[in-house]
């Protein structure tokens, strides 16, 4: 009964310190507030522009992305056009625009994946990420997530990058 008690002082006191931190942070989310849409990058239009809320797959920091990145069964998937992807790209990451086909030999590549990390050139979000996000988690793919400021935050971070064709695309 001692360890019980002491694990719910140890739970309340650590939920305490969490709500009061989350208080007084500037950058945390507002509770009541509905999140702002401004800075949200639309693939083809200007940040800036509105973008849909998508609900669905979850976002990863670029901390935890890195992490993820050499680990077998995580796949990178820049969702932009070719021509930007070949510019500079999370290095290994697979081509996949958001509006383009989807050949049968990239879905079993990402089918296999573990994890799949989508992201595409927005500052705070992008549609393009969030909107194939949705669409390979409704095709079966058990853990999508989307990459907090996409390709333009990682790569100014000086995390690994590279440029060039992608050798693992399958078109």
């Amino acid at each position: 009964m001692k360890v019980v008690l002491e694990v719910a002082l140890v739970l309340a006191a650590g939920a305490a310190v969490g709500l009061g931190l989350h208080a007084v942070r500037d950058d945390g989310v507002r509770w009541g507030e509905v999140p702002r849409t401004e800075g949200v990058a639309v693939c083809g239009a200007p940040t800036g522009a509105p973008a849909e809320q998508h609900a669905g797959p979850r976002w990863i920091g670029a901390d935890d992305a890195l992490g993820m990145l050499s680990e077998p069964g995580v796949v990178f998937v820049d969702a932009r056009p070719r021509a930007e992807f070949e510019q500079g790209h999370v290095a290994g990451a697979v081509n996949l625009p958001e509006d383009g086909p989807r050949s049968a030999a990239a879905m079993d590549l990402l089918r296999g994946a573990r994890t799949v990390v989508t992201y595409c050139d927005g500052s705070d979000a992008c549609e393009c990420s969030t909107v194939l996000a949705d669409e390979l988690a409704a095709s079966g793919i058990r853990d999508v997530r989307v990459l907090e400021g996409g390709v333009a935050s990682w790569l100014a971070r000086g995390l690994p990058g590279e440029a060039g064709t992608c050798r693992l695309c399958t078109d």
